[in-house]
């Protein structure tokens, strides 16, 4: 994720997803107060807690630069389909 300057528990431990997969929002690491996190939907008893690793409030272009390798490249897996490659 874009924190590199901070270990934030539990946040630290939320699984990527992109797309409908996604259950939860947050807002800027930088705003007063630091980041707060909330479900997006209902996430019931047992279900994984999604963000988007390179879609985030504070990930500035990643969104638009960052697909399947870089993904691979910075964390170390394979995100499912659909996979997403950028070209330039």
């Amino acid at each position: 994720r874009c924190y590199d300057d901070a270990l934030i528990p539990l946040w630290d431990m939320v699984n990527h997803a992109n797309g409908p997969h996604i259950n939860t929002n947050t807002t800027s690491w930088y705003d007063n107060g630091g980041i707060k996190v909330w479900a997006s939907q209902l996430i019931r008893e047992g279900e994984e807690v999604f963000a988007s690793y390179d879609g985030c409030v504070d990930c500035s272009t990643t969104a638009r630069e960052w697909g399947t390798l870089e993904i691979l490249r910075d964390f170390g897996f394979v995100e499912g389909y659909p996979h997403r490659y950028i070209y330039e």
